[in-house]
């Protein structure tokens, strides 16, 4: 990961003489996490989970069909706070979060807050579904999420509960950064 973010920094000069370098280094990044699935962290099979980097207790989750991020002690929490990353419901360089204990339930973003929902077949959901990977905000070897169809919109926790948000500073970038790791069984 340290590798690629550092060639990002390079000029690329005539070898990409028409790719952007952010697009370039955007991909490099969304290769690295798909790499870290499938052969490090865990594979394609198996359920992730997100852990916040400013609460390192607490994890991405769903509850009552809304996203929070919460301490993980029962069985419950260990079901709500797993999720299986999916090739964007968007398509392209984009990932979508599918719900273990609710198959084919994604998160999504609606009036700005995350949810869980079921497909409905329109566009407007597969975008609110998917996410572009990008390098920590508030560490380089973690991950922030940005949304596909509000560019800059990043997926955060604010009050324990998950929106996606614009904003600067600290804390903004601390509470969009999360770490994926294997999920408890």
């Amino acid at each position: 990961m340290k590798l690629i973010l550092s060639a990002c920094k390079l000029e690329y000069g005539s070898a990409f003489p028409s790719a952007k370098i952010g697009d370039i280094c955007r991909y490099s990044i969304f290769l690295v996490t798909l790499i870290i699935i499938l052969c490090g962290q865990a594979t394609a099979e198996d359920f992730v989970s997100l852990q916040s980097y400013n609460y390192p207790d607490h994890y991405i989750r769903h509850r009552n069909y809304l996203g929070e991020i919460t301490t993980v002690k029962s069985q419950l929490d260990i079901d709500d706070s797993s999720f299986r990353i999916v090739r964007g419901l968007s398509g392209g360089d984009t990932i979508s979060f599918e719900s273990k204990n609710f198959p084919g339930y994604y998160l999504r973003h609606q009036k700005f807050r995350i949810k869980l929902h079921r497909p409905d077949g329109s566009d407007l959901f597969r975008s609110d579904a998917s996410f572009r990977v990008v390098q920590g905000m508030a560490h380089p070897s973690w991950n922030s999420f940005e949304s596909v169809n509000y560019p800059k919109y990043f997926l955060r926790h604010r009050n324990f509960h998950l929106y996606i948000e614009r904003g600067d500073g600290d804390l903004f970038r601390k509470d969009c950064t999360f770490k994926i790791k294997t999920a408890q069984e």
